[in-house]
Formats: C-alpha cells, sequence, structure tokens
C-alpha cells in the first residue's frame, strides 16, 4: 500500500514540476497558469460574497 502511494505522490509531483512552465501535450494553459486563474477568479467571488453580505446588513 505504501509502495503505490510513493509512486502515486513523486509521479504527481514529477507532472507538477514538468509542466509547471509548459503546457502537458493538448492542453493551452500550464499548471502555473492554472492556478493564478484558480487565484484570481476565487479572489472575486469571495469578494462579491463579502460586497453582498455587507450590502444586505445595510438594506
Amino acid at each position: 500500500m505504501s509502495k503505490f502511494l510513493l509512486e502515486n505522490v513523486s509521479d504527481g509531483l514529477f507532472k507538477l514540476k514538468t509542466y509547471w512552465k509548459k503546457p502537458p501535450r493538448g492542453y493551452y494553459l500550464s499548471y502555473k497558469e492554472f492556478l493564478n486563474l484558480s487565484l484570481g477568479f476565487g479572489i472575486s467571488s469571495f469578494l462579491s460574497v463579502m460586497i453582498g453580505m455587507a450590502t444586505f446588513d445595510v438594506i
């Protein structure tokens, strides 16, 4: 069981390092760009919820 887990973790880290700056074959975004986009949309979503809560409290 631990050998299987170790192989999966090492394979995942290898793929992360390999495709951090260049996208995998058949994709258009590298992992770094995907992470930045995910964080950017997540922050905007969080801010919209906070603004919505603030305006709801005022009314």
